[in-house]
């Protein structure tokens, strides 16, 4: 009898060696499952936050564009332009939405796109000086101006920001010259 005794505890180790990697086996799929989880969740906090950047880093160009740039002059001319084509006054007009999509190039900047961007303003704007054709002088004012867009990496993260302006300025034209003077461009809200 204590042969076959000491065969039934040799048999009964096997069983237990195979429950404890069972468990252990568990354990370790729980822990790679939970560690996978948190790097899908650090890769997509990492995508977000250069969305993120990106759309802020966009937005200081697009600002140096609006009070130094082509996109301020534009708006402000489209502004003086209407005031001529109207006659004296144009008050509380609204303009927009304008859509325009942004592509970005350069350097790390693959995977990147700014999208649905928009701008609308209301502006008013009154001659000073003449008037329609013969307009010599004009203030001209623009209010709650939203610029707008998604920043999108990878095209799924995003991050959208809107800025929102006012500008006053005084143009004076001569000879169909257009100069701007006494003007001011400020940046009212960002998110």
């Amino acid at each position: 009898m204590t042969k076959a005794t000491i065969k039934n505890k040799k048999g009964i180790s096997i069983p237990i060696v195979m429950a404890v990697a069972v468990i252990l086996l568990v354990i370790g799929g729980v822990i790679l499952s939970v560690a996978s989880g948190n790097l899908g969740t650090s890769n997509q906090e990492k995508s977000n936050k250069q969305a993120y950047f990106i759309a802020k880093s966009s937005m200081k160009v697009i600002d140096r564009s609006i009070r130094n740039g082509e996109m301020g002059e534009h708006i402000k001319n489209m502004v003086l332009t209407d005031l001529i084509n109207s006659g004296n006054t144009s008050v509380n007009k609204n303009w927009g939405p304008f859509i325009s999509s942004v592509s970005l190039s350069g350097k790390g900047l693959d995977n990147f796109e700014a999208d649905d961007m928009s701008i609308t303003f209301k502006s008013s704007s009154q001659a000073t000086s003449g008037s329609g054709s013969n307009l010599q002088s004009a203030t001209v004012t623009i209010n709650d101006m939203k610029v707008s867009f998604k920043s999108l990496y990878n095209e799924r993260e995003s991050y959208r920001v809107t800025a929102t302006y006012s500008y006053t300025g005084y143009a004076n034209i001569q000879n169909g010259v257009r100069t701007w003077g006494t003007e001011t461009w400020t940046l009212v809200n960002i998110k």
